[in-house]
């Protein structure tokens, strides 16, 4: 072997690695879907310690698998050790990362050769969900409170989800984490917490995590000492009373730590007693006093009665009298030497008296003086005395032995405080963000009765309220019950109302007729009363945004109790709340009440009186959307039975509105929008978000399917639903079924990307089967991994009306009919759309186009209506876009007889509207029809692409698996343009 060969594989052998030692092990938990970041944390500082970093990050390169030994001809390749020592080890790390991940997932993983391999691909699985995960810990560390825990546990749980997000890359640092723990403790902490963050000094979280605990410590200790001298001092209160009168609290001076003695004032106040009888009460023992005659304890037998609850068949021990016999539930006092000795903080050894919980006198008692802070002796391990009687002994007949007057006329009831009591009202504090967590809302449930409501203190006061309200309004009066008429019955609803972060915003009671056992032409006409068009909210918004105006939402109490009643209508007294005196009487509704069919009716008009003697116009296009326009003021007011949203360019003349209002109805004024029927509203300087993710997840509450697993599309792409196919559910299940679907529908008013799934199931209404409940279950999948997707609205000048047509010709497998949809941009934001099967069969893709074509023609006309309403000048000639030439056409030449004599003549109207002027026809390419996605199951790509464009905002949260969908290869986003149309013909 040439000198040259050796010194080379002598160096190489010198710059391997040490191979791992034996004691390297798998950790203790293994890799499964959901603890990527745990298992990394646990795995890499392992290897890392041995010094295997390098085999994981693939900075260890491999050697070369052969060197050179020799020169010149001699030269031969021989295997390097060096790659084989690496190979070794990294083999032992592969084998190492395997064997600590659950068997599915090692199988997937099987194919890698390499250690850096296993770690790059386990990364690329995994990453993008730890990621998410890390935003879910961020959100519990500003969420998570105390609530029931105790201080140590909620400490506990914060430091332990800081530790994970260190462990995930994603450190807390150590001022953001104390400042999570204050805001999560609440006000009973914020005396400490003040003064342990005083300064400019960072306190480190170990002295932060001491103070706080002992300050809690302090607190548990003190209320249980509280408890104590509240039962000792009525005990002493009740046997410590002389013949002659009842003594003051100044006669009375603390005894020093035991025995001490009384002062002067003492031996007057009880002549003819001993020293010894007047020492006890007040003392660290706090013993009952000496008594020499029997009589004097029976005396006073009355007194002690309320306090406590003393068995009467035991007797008690008294000093100097009998033989010890304790009775249950009370210990006796401890002798007179354990009384005179310092004693210290109580233990669970040291003698205490136990008050009977159902004594009623014992927690209204007031502390007496031994209670009081800074009296010597009364130190806050001092034990209560016990309250003792005699059974059986005689009661005294002289009035020197009755207790005084104050206490034999005492409350049966005492005033109950949260002192008294021991509780506490936290502030509720907020960082500002709309977080909603659905397993809390799980625990508030609504009472299904009056009777199990009227149980309760919180829902009592809330039916209290309602009947106090309906009392002052004089909704009703009482009368005889009349001969001959109908007698409508009533019942009490409840609900529990939450705010966007699931915390409870108050318990509303609502007595409700039963409007069903009324007879139409008897006790009730005419019942319409419009309603909001959703629409209508996206136009208005869409404008507010685009001019910057104020947005102001505010909300009538008891809205329908504000509309009077034409007919005569007679209810039956409410339930629980019976006059006494009249219980035979009903009651004459003179105002309107929830559940009478022409409730909302009768608000709408009292509503709408009103506003239009303050200058307002009801819109013609929507008749619950008022205009008032005078000079450069413009207020929008949009109503929805007793919530109404104000948009105007003037703040100043919102709140004289709002004043105005609140002269003839209870307006609570809620501020800025930011949550109105189930829509979140969030706003910026670019724009408005509008999202559903609340009502999404108590949508998936009411499945079931909280925690369900997402998936990427609403709809299956490769199947066609048909209502032949399945089971039919029984009758249970398709109420449920029915029941959802229609939740399902009012997601739809920010979620244009399901509304085509949502119109298919909804063809199934009358008989579904399990196929088309497991479509809905599909969907609900969808929207679970989509929560936090909402509808952008853009701040642009432009104003142009831009209409997108498309229909699926013969799409319905069961009777052949056509799938149209639309979808109608004002500016560069979506405001309306559909997805709707047409009425009838098409007998060609050109048919079925226009008459897409003419459904979108006619929103289109609503839709600048309403612009014209509110004062929107006209910037251009609304414009259709089709993907179907002949439906261009047909819509712009009347001549093609043959093709469209059979076509509804209603149909035809888009042709009159293109030939006037009204509206122009445009033709644009399939892949940049964004009405598409409304007409067809959408791929993953493809729901991604055109939600985008539809102004979708998809939520860091809310991507299917949290990784980007990628665009399809050689296709690029829609972005606003046609292949033969400029960006401005489309959005201006």
């Amino acid at each position: 072997m040439g000198s040259t060969g050796a010194l080379q594989l002598s160096s190489s052998i010198g710059a391997l690695p040490v191979a791992p030692p034996a004691s390297i092990s798998a950790p203790a938990v293994r890799l499964d879907a959901t603890n990527f970041t745990l298992w990394k944390g646990l795995t890499l500082p392992n290897l890392s310690g041995a010094g295997l970093h390098g085999y994981l990050d693939g900075t260890e390169e491999a050697p070369a698998k052969t060197i050179t030994q020799g020169t010149g001809n001699d030269a031969v390749d021989v295997p390097n050790p060096a790659y084989t020592r690496w190979w070794t080890t990294d083999q032992r790390v592969l084998g190492l990362l395997l064997g600590s991940m659950e068997p599915e997932i090692a199988c997937q993983l099987i194919g890698c050769t390499t250690a850096a391999a296993v770690w790059s691909a386990i990364h690329t699985m995994y990453g993008a969900q730890s990621r998410a995960n890390i935003r879910h810990l961020r959100r519990q560390l500003t969420t998570l409170r105390k609530d029931d825990l105790t201080a140590c546990q909620y400490m506990h749980k914060m430091k332990a989800i800081a530790d994970t997000l260190a462990i995930a890359g994603a450190p807390v640092p150590n001022d953001d984490l104390v400042d999570y723990i204050i805001t999560g403790l609440g006000k009973a902490f914020n005396a400490i917490a003040g003064h342990l963050t005083m300064g400019n000094r960072s306190i480190p979280y170990a002295e932060f995590y001491s103070g706080i605990l002992s300050f809690d410590s302090m607190q548990t200790q003190q209320t249980q000492d509280d408890e104590w001298t509240s039962a000792a001092n009525a005990a002493s209160r009740a046997g410590s009373y002389s013949n002659n009168s009842r003594p003051r609290a100044s006669d009375y001076s603390p005894v020093q730590s035991g025995g001490g003695r009384p002062s002067g004032n003492s031996y007057q106040q009880g002549q003819g007693r001993t020293d010894q009888q007047q020492s006890g009460g007040y003392g660290n023992g706090a013993s009952v006093d000496a008594v020499q005659d029997p009589s004097d304890l029976a005396a006073s037998d009355a007194a002690i009665a309320p306090m406590l609850d003393v068995p009467s068949t035991s007797t008690i021990d008294v000093h100097g009298m009998g033989t010890p016999s304790h009775a249950p539930g009370i210990t006796p006092s401890p002798p007179a030497w354990q009384q005179s000795a310092p004693q210290g903080p109580s233990s669970p050894d040291s003698p205490a008296p136990v008050v009977s919980p159902a004594a009623p006198g014992a927690s209204g008692a007031s502390p007496g003086l031994a209670a009081s802070p800074g009296v010597p002796g009364a130190s806050p391990g001092d034990a209560p005395a016990s309250a003792v009687s005699l059974p059986g002994a005689p009661s005294s007949g002289d009035s020197s032995g009755a207790p005084p007057s104050s206490l034999s006329h005492a409350p049966a009831h005492p005033m109950v405080t949260r002192h008294r009591d021991h509780t506490r009202r936290e502030k509720a504090y907020t960082d500002g963000t709309v977080r909603y967590d659905v397993r809390r809302h799980a625990l508030f449930a609504a009472p299904t009765s009056h009777r199990d409501a009227l149980r309760e203190p919180a829902w009592r006061s809330a039916m209290a309220d309602e009947f106090s309200a309906l009392c002052q309004t004089r909704t009703w009066v009482l009368v005889p019950r009349p001969p001959g008429v109908n007698i409508v019955g009533s019942k009490w609803v409840f609900k529990t109302k939450h705010k966007p972060d699931g915390s409870i915003e108050k318990h509303k009671a609502r007595l409700v007729a039963r409007g069903f056992t009324q007879q139409h032409g008897l006790d009730y006409g005419e019942t319409f009363s419009p309603v909001v068009k959703p629409a209508t909210v996206r136009l208005v918004l869409s404008l507010a945004v685009s001019r910057g105006w104020v947005l102001r939402q505010v909300d009538v109490s008891n809205a329908f109790l504000h509309g009077y009643l034409q007919e005569d209508v007679y209810m039956q007294q409410p339930p629980g709340f019976e006059d006494a005196r009249f219980p035979s009487h009903v009651c004459k509704l003179q105002r309107a009440l929830y559940g009478l069919k022409q409730s909302p009716r009768a608000w709408y008009a009292r509503l709408s009186s009103r506003l239009h003697q303050l200058g307002f116009i009801s819109s013609k296009a929507d008749t619950s959307l008022f205009v008032f326009s005078q000079g450069s003021v413009h207020l929008y007011m949009r109503v929805y039975v007793d919530d109404i949203v104000i948009a105007s360019s003037s703040s100043a003349a919102v709140d004289k509105l709002v004043q105005a209002l609140s002269d003839t109805f209870p307006i609570k004024d809620l501020g800025p929008l930011a949550y109105f029927l189930g829509l979140e509203a969030s706003r910026n300087s670019g724009g408005m978000t509008l999202t559903q993710r609340k009502y999404a997840l108590d949508l998936l509450h009411k499945v079931g399917m909280e925690n369900c697993k997402s998936t990427s599309t609403p709809l299956v792409t490769t199947e066609r639903l048909s209502r032949d196919t399945g089971t039919t559910l029984g009758t249970e299940d398709s109420f449920r079924y029915r029941s959802i679907v229609g939740g399902l529908q009012y997601l739809t008013l920010t979620r244009p990307d399901i509304s085509f799934a949502v119109n298919k199931v909804c063809q199934f209404l009358s008989q579904p089967t399990e196929v088309h409940w497991e479509a809905v279950k599909r969907i609900l999948r969808y929207v679970k991994g989509t929560l936090d997707t909402g509808l952008k609205f853009r701040k642009s000048s432009a104003m142009g009306i831009s209409i997108f047509t498309d229909a699926d010709w013969a799409g319905d497998v069961d009777d052949r009919r056509s799938t149209g949809g639309y979808a109608i941009f004002v500016g560069p934001n979506l405001v309306s759309w559909s997805s709707k099967k047409q009425p009838t069969v098409s007998r060609s893709s050109t048919e079925a186009e226009y008459k897409a074509l003419a459904n979108g023609a006619a929103e289109a006309m609503w839709v600048e209506s309403i612009l014209q309403e509110l004062g929107v000048p006209r910037q251009r000639t609304p414009i259709l876009w089709c993907d179907n030439l002949g439906a261009t056409y047909l819509a712009a030449n009347p001549v093609f007889h043959a093709r469209t004599k059979h076509i509804e003549i209603d149909f035809h109207f888009v042709r009159e509207r293109v030939a006037d002027g009204a509206l122009k026809i445009r033709f644009i390419s399939s892949e940049d029809q964004l009405a598409d996605v409304f007409t067809k199951p959408a791929t993953r790509q493809m729901l991604h692409r055109f939600s985008t464009n539809l102004n979708l905002v998809w939520g860091l949260l809310s991507v299917p698996g949290g990784i980007k969908i990628p665009d399809p290869p050689g296709r690029r986003p829609y972005d606003g343009q046609s292949r033969s149309s400029s960006r401005g013909q489309l959005f201006q």
